[in-house]
C-alpha cells in the first residue's frame, strides 16, 4: 500500500510558519515590554497568598481563641482559612503607582470592615520623598515591614494586635511619606504617616484627631539592621503616645546555614482598653501597655527537589496589654518549617504554642493554654 505523505507535509510546513511568525511576534512584544518600561508606560502585577491551618487546644476547658469555660462548653479544634489574600500593583509612570490587597477569608466574618486591607496611591518624587495616600500600614515596627508570609513564626505577635487595635500599626486611613538614602551610600531609611486612627475601613475619623507615628532604620554592620519607632494622638481630648525599639539580624554562617534574630520592645497607650472601659473620669495616662518579643530562627539550605531548606524557630513574647493589672502574658512558640519551594512561596510549617499568666482568671481570655498546629501556605 502506497500512502501519500504530500498533506502531512503541507501541514508540518504550515506549522512551522506559524510558529516562526508566533516567536517573531514574541521577539516584538518584549522589545516593545522593554521600550515601554524605559519610558515608564503602564505596568501591571498580581499576586496571591493562601494560608490554612489545622489547630487543636491541649488544654482542658480552654477553646481556640484562648477562651477558658468553666463548664467545659469548648470548641477544642478546626480547620481554618488564615488568608486568601489577592494583590496587585499598577505602575503607571515611572512616578506614579496604586497598590490593592485585599482577604477573602474574612467574608467568613462580618465584612463591613474587613475585606479591603491595602488601597493607596504612591508618588515617588524621588528615592528621598516618596508620599503615599489611601489605606495602608503605617510602619510602626518590625512587623510593618514584611508581609504575612515572611514572618518568623507562627503569627502575628500579641504587641502587633494589641497596637494594631489601638491605631497605632495595622492597616489605617490617612497619609504617609517614606524615604532612603542608600544613594547616598548612608544605610538609613525613613517613614512617617498621619492616619484616622480608628482602623480599616472607616468611613471617616471617629474622633476628628489623627494619629502621627514615624520609623528610622539605620544598618550599623553588614547584616544588622536597628528601628526605632515613635507616635502620639489626642484621644478623648488627652494626650496618648506609643514608642518602641526594634532590633534584626540575618547572619549567613556557612552556605547552608543561616542564623535569623529579630527582638522588639514597645510601649504605648492602649486606646482600645480605653475605650471600652466604663470607669467613670477615666483617664488614658492609666491604660499603659508594653510589651518584648525575641525571634531567633536557624535555616538549613537543603536544596532538594522535594524541600529547599528546614527552619526551626521559636518565639518568646512578654505581653501586658494593661500595665495595671500586673498579669502579663507570655508565650512561646517553637516551630519547625519545611520550606518547599524558595522565598517561601510554599511552606508547611508545625509547632506548639504555651501560654502562661501569673494569675489566671475564670471564665476569661487569662488562662493557661497548649495549643498544637499545622499550617501550610501557597504563594504565587
Amino acid at each position: 500500500m502506497k500512502h501519500n505523505y504530500r498533506p502531512f507535509c503541507w501541514l508540518m510546513l504550515l506549522i512551522s510558519v506559524c510558529c516562526i511568525h508566533v516567536q517573531a511576534q514574541q521577539r516584538n512584544l518584549s522589545a516593545d515590554s522593554s521600550k515601554a518600561a524605559d519610558k515608564g508606560e503602564k505596568k501591571f502585577k498580581m499576586g496571591a497568598l493562601f494560608v490554612t491551618e489545622y489547630k487543636t487546644s491541649l488544654s482542658n476547658n480552654v477553646d481556640l481563641q484562648g477562651q477558658h469555660y468553666p463548664d467545659g462548653a469548648a470548641s477544642h479544634d478546626g480547620f481554618f482559612l488564615r488568608y486568601i489574600r489577592l494583590s496587585s500593583q499598577y505602575q503607571l509612570t515611572n512616578k506614579l503607582s496604586a497598590s490593592l490587597l485585599i482577604n477573602l477569608a474574612d467574608f467568613k466574618n462580618n465584612p463591613q470592615t474587613r475585606v479591603l486591607e491595602n488601597a493607596y496611591i504612591q508618588y515617588a518624587f524621588s528615592n528621598y520623598f516618596i508620599l503615599y495616600a489611601g489605606q495602608f500600614r503605617p510602619f510602626f515596627g518590625l512587623e510593618d515591614m514584611y508581609p504575612f508570609e515572611m514572618r518568623p513564626s507562627y503569627v502575628w505577635s500579641n504587641q502587633y494586635d494589641a497596637f494594631g487595635k489601638s491605631g497605632w500599626q495595622s492597616f489605617q486611613l490617612g497619609v504617609g511619606l517614606k524615604g532612603s538614602l542608600a544613594n547616598k551610600g548612608i544605610p538609613l531609611n525613613y517613614y512617617a504617616s498621619m492616619v484616622n486612627g480608628n482602623g480599616k475601613n472607616m468611613n471617616g475619623d471617629n474622633d476628628n484627631h489623627k494619629t502621627f507615628t514615624w520609623r528610622m532604620e539605620y544598618a550599623p554592620l553588614q547584616y544588622v539592621k536597628a528601628g526605632i519607632n515613635s507616635g502620639f494622638s489626642k484621644h478623648d481630648q488627652q494626650w496618648a503616645k506609643a514608642i518602641g525599639i526594634d532590633v534584626q539580624a540575618a547572619i549567613p554562617l556557612s552556605p547552608r546555614w543561616e542564623l535569623d534574630v529579630e527582638t522588639e520592645y514597645k510601649k504605648g497607650t492602649n486606646l482600645n482598653a480605653y475605650d471600652l472601659s466604663e470607669t467613670p473620669d477615666k483617664e488614658v495616662k492609666n491604660f499603659q501597655m508594653h510589651g518584648i518579643y525575641v525571634t531567633p530562627g536557624l535555616r538549613y539550605f537543603l536544596n532538594t527537589n522535594k524541600t529547599k531548606a528546614l527552619e526551626l524557630n521559636s518565639r518568646y513574647e512578654y505581653f501586658e496589654q494593661l500595665s495595671t493589672n500586673e498579669n502579663p502574658k507570655k508565650s512561646l512558640s517553637p516551630v519547625l518549617g519545611f520550606m518547599l519551594t524558595e522565598k517561601q512561596s510554599a511552606k508547611l510549617s508545625v509547632g506548639t504554642v504555651i501560654d502562661r499568666y501569673n494569675k489566671q482568671i475564670e471564665g476569661s481570655q487569662q488562662w493557661n493554654a497548649n495549643y498544637f498546629f499545622v499550617q501550610f501556605q501557597l504563594k504565587f
